[in-house]
């Protein structure tokens, strides 16, 4: 961490010097100073929380609850599904782009917060899925049975 401060200390024609010295001489907090007032730095910190808050509310929600439904439920299909999750994660992240995009252009959704956190939602809530199934499957059936024989009858 010191030395990424330091290199953000040093004038923009020195970045690349090899000085070992953890505050260089000649340090300024131009760097700084650029990002805070001359760029957007504040507007796109605010744009990556929304993305990020988003991405978390809505794939927490559809993963675990789907993931609940795979663990405790059985139907017809329950297993194929479950290998095209695990199929879904064998392709790469960057073959994704297109389609994505095409199906976002023809839903409006570029250049919106909705259409980022749905993108960034197909590859993250198939794993979570995944992993939130077996999560699931290690708690027993009989706890929850329990806890539903000791509520409160009305």
């Amino acid at each position: 961490m010191l030395r990424v401060l330091s290199v953000s200390l040093r004038p923009g024609d020195r970045l690349l010097s090899t000085s070992l010295a953890i505050v260089p001489a000649d340090a300024t907090l131009d760097a700084y100073r650029t990002v805070l007032v001359d760029k957007n730095f504040l507007l796109w910190l605010f744009n990556s929380i929304v993305i990020t808050a988003g991405t978390a509310v809505f794939g927490v929600t559809l993963a675990a609850t789907s993931a609940y439904a795979f663990s405790r439920w059985r139907f017809i299909g329950r297993a194929p599904f479950l290998v095209f999750l695990l199929a879904t994660q064998m392709i790469p992240a960057t073959m994704m782009i297109v389609p994505i995009f095409v199906l976002a252009t023809k839903l409006s959704l570029t250049e919106t917060y909705r259409g980022l956190v749905i993108a960034y939602s197909v590859s993250a809530v198939p794993f979570s899925i995944w992993i939130l199934k077996g999560y699931y499957d290690t708690i027993p059936l009989d706890l929850e049975e329990a806890r539903s024989l000791t509520a409160p009858h009305v």
